[in-house]
Parts: C-alpha cells; structure tokens; sequence
C-alpha cells in the first residue's frame, strides 16, 4: 500500500511538472455560443439602425452560427481559416443583412453591425387595391386580400450591397414573393436632385426595371415583391482602391519559450469620408456601404496577438496599419470628376523570431 502511494504521488509530481513546463501549442475548441474564444479573429456588435442593441441576432459566417449576448455581442475565433465568407445577420420582426467578409488571422476585425426594424404592415383588399406608404396597388392587382409591408432600408442596415453601381434608395417590399396580375408603382422623390435621373436604374434582383421621371418623383414598376434598389449605373460611376502602409511597430509583448502567445490592445481611428463640394451625393453612408464591409467612423479596439507553436523560436508581436483609400468618381458631360474619397484603417500582425529554438517536452508532444 505504501508502495502504491507512493506512486501515485510520483505519477501527479509528473504530471503537474509536464503541464507546468511544457510550451506546446493548444488549439482553441470551436467557439460555442456566447463564450470568448482565446484568439478572436472576428468580433462585432449588433443593433438595430438608430437604436438599441440586439440581443439573441443569428449571427451565421460560412458554416457557423452564434447567437449574439445580452450586449448584442459575438466572437469567433480558430474556427474561422483565413479567406472570403459570407456573413448573415437576421432576427425576426427585422430586415436581414447579408456581407461578404474576409477573414485573416494575423487582422482581427470587429464589426459593427445594423438591422432596420420592419415597418408594420397594412392589410390591402386585392379588389380595391390601396397605398402602402410610396407603394400604390392597382385594384384586382392581388389575387387575395394581403398584408404589405414597405421598408425604406438605406443606411448601415442596407440588406445586400453588392452592386455594381452606387445605391441612392433601397427598399424591401414584404411578403417576399408575392406577384402582382398587374404592375403596381413604388414612386420616391428624386432623393438628390443634382443627379440627372437618366444615369439612373432600377433593380429587383437581377431584373433591371425602368426609371420613369416625372415632377421631380421617380417610379419604377413592381410585378413581384423583393427588395428595390435605386441606384447611379455602372457607366456613370466608379472606384479605385489603394493600400498606404504603415512602417512596421514593435510592441513590448513577445511569447517566450515559457509561454504560447502573447497579446496587445491597439487603439484604431474609424474611417474617414471627404465628399466633394461638386458631388451631388451629400450623404456619408452611401458612400460609406459601397465598400463592401462594414464599416465604422468610430475609433475602436482592436486585440492583436501572436502565437508561438511547439519547436519555435520565441517570437516578439509587431505591427504594421494600412490605410486603404477608396476613391469615387462620378461621369458627367465633362468628364469623369472625383466626387468623394473614404480612408478606412486595418490592421496586421506580425510575428518576429529571436533567440534560439525552444525545447519542447517530447513526452507531451507525442503523446504519450
């Protein structure tokens, strides 16, 4: 007996040494729900556009799926590989948003997110037809009496931006689906009147629908309800985009041989806009959604960090910020003229070696 505990003293000895000393790499677990995974790699709040927070909002990128806390929070971390996702924002009684992100583990991003709550709906008789807010619906248009709802979604909470051109006015006409026996009109003051209405179009999807102007108002015809984009064509406007890297910064913070990883706070100014005196476009967010990301003009934190695997030397943690500059322009009878130029900052991480290899335990590394 004094034999057996003896080893078992012996046994944890061992292993508490082993787990004291060992520098080997442990992977995060996948993130599961609201828990902070160790390595964020993407992080971001929700809140309705204007509002509160949001809490319990589906939060989906590429196969994964988080609920956001009562701080309308959420975080993913390894689970996440480096590439292009796209990023799904929904909850019922509000317009879903759909982003494309990139992902990178040496950038971590934190985002911020907005969703428009939608407008209540009002019920139309399908033999009278009716006005539902900018919506008229002629009468025997319906084929039963419905509800209908119309959103004016332009802002953060635009539910896709993708689109080649500039997007003026957006809508969303629920039920999704629904198909008219003949066309109804969704009619909008011009939204800014110094843009000539023939550079111009309409679009539902991948339909493209005619503009017609008339008394300073624009209408497009609506055979089926989706969401309605007004937007300046691809032929009267464009963008380049530019990267300006910063010189690479050294923090204080390495990952010794006694440790995995080491992590530093870095303060990151929000994106600037400058709209030109000569645009007729005088609205930040327009310019701010054409950029495909979420983008915010608040100065936020960002946590970035680097990580010593099992073998390597020890590392020290620096960093280098780009500011990506995008640059509009829209077509006149004179020319192309720049109308408006947006910075946005990011960051990257990076890893530099020094010192010699570190000595890992082998019994831990392989296993046994």
């Amino acid at each position: 007996m004094k034999n057996k505990s003896i080893l078992k003293s012996f046994q944890f000895f061992l292993v508490f040494a082993i787990a004291s000393s060992c520098d080997i790499l442990k992977e995060n677990p996948a993130d599961s729900g609201n828990a902070v995974p160790s390595s964020v790699i993407l992080s971001g709040t929700v809140s309705e556009v204007g509002g509160s927070i949001i809490s319990n909002a589906s939060v989906t990128i590429g196969s994964q799926t988080q609920q956001t806390n009562l701080s309308g929070t959420f975080n993913f971390g390894t689970e996440l590989t480096d590439g292009n996702y796209p990023l799904t924002v929904s909850k019922t009684g509000y317009i879903s948003i759909i982003r494309t992100i990139s992902v990178k583990k040496d950038s971590p991003k934190n985002l911020t997110l907005s969703l428009f709550k939608k407008s209540a709906g009002v019920m139309i008789n399908s033999s009278t037809g009716g006005l539902v807010g900018p919506l008229s619906i002629p009468a025997n248009a319906l084929s039963s009496t419905s509800e209908i709802s119309v959103t004016n979604v332009l802002g953060s909470g635009l539910p896709n931006t993708n689109s080649n051109g500039l997007i003026v006015a957006a809508y969303v006409l629920e039920p999704n689906g629904l198909v008219f026996k003949s066309p109804a009109s969704l009619q909008i003051p011009n939204p800014f009147p110094g843009i000539d209405p023939s550079s111009l179009i309409g679009r539902s999807g991948s339909e493209v629908l005619a503009i017609n102007s008339s008394g300073g108002n624009l209408s497009v015809p609506i055979n089926h309800f989706s969401e309605v984009y007004f937007e300046v064509s691809s032929d009267n406007f464009r963008y380049t985009v530019s990267d300006n890297w910063s010189e690479q910064k050294l923090t204080t913070k390495t990952a010794t041989c006694g440790t995995t990883k080491a992590e530093e706070q870095i303060v990151l100014s929000g994106a600037s806009i400058n709209i030109l005196s000569n645009s007729p476009i005088q609205n930040n967010e327009i310019f701010l959604l054409k950029i495909e990301e979420p983008i915010t003009t608040s100065q936020r934190t960002v946590t970035i960090s680097v990580t010593r695997k099992t073998g390597d030397k020890s590392k020290q943690l620096a960093y280098k910020i780009n500011n990506r500059k995008y640059i509009f322009e829209m077509k006149t009878s004179s020319g192309w003229n720049k109308i408006a130029e947006v910075i946005v900052p990011e960051i990257l991480s990076i890893a530099i070696d020094f010192g010699e290899p570190c000595h890992d335990q082998g019994i831990m590394q392989s296993g046994n």
